[in-house]
């Protein structure tokens, strides 16, 4: 499988697991100079910037070690143009998730706030 397509099947599996997990999906692939973010979705009033990564198994290690610093400050980038550009939203904390996606297995691994300093 291409690895677009790998990714836009990912995408599509997360947003399906965060759904059925109760998140309220806001935005898919914003997108803004410097800076893009997979899924933006509410968790109750969280409001949650995720980054999806998938692959086809982890052979060649975890998924969210391609989340580096440089990943991490694009997200926040894209994270402040979305706060600025929907001060309509009403949420009352932000946080920033991962999710690995593993298709051979079909497994999902959500890793909730992780660090972003």
């Amino acid at each position: 499988m291409q690895r677009k397509k790998l990714g836009y099947l990912g995408e599509d599996m997360a947003r399906e697991f965060l759904e059925n997990s109760g998140y309220k999906i806001i935005c898919k692939n914003y997108t803004v100079r410097g800076g893009e973010i997979d899924i933006i979705a509410k968790d109750g009033n969280t409001l949650v910037f995720a980054e999806v990564k998938t692959r086809k198994n982890d052979l060649f290690g975890k998924a969210s070690e391609a989340v580096n610093s440089k990943k991490i400050s694009h997200m926040c980038t894209a994270a402040r143009r979305f706060i600025h550009e929907h001060k309509e939203l009403k949420y009352s904390s932000v946080r920033f998730d991962v999710l690995e996606v593993y298709t051979q297995k079909a497994v999902i691994n959500h890793i909730v706030n992780i660090d972003i300093n």
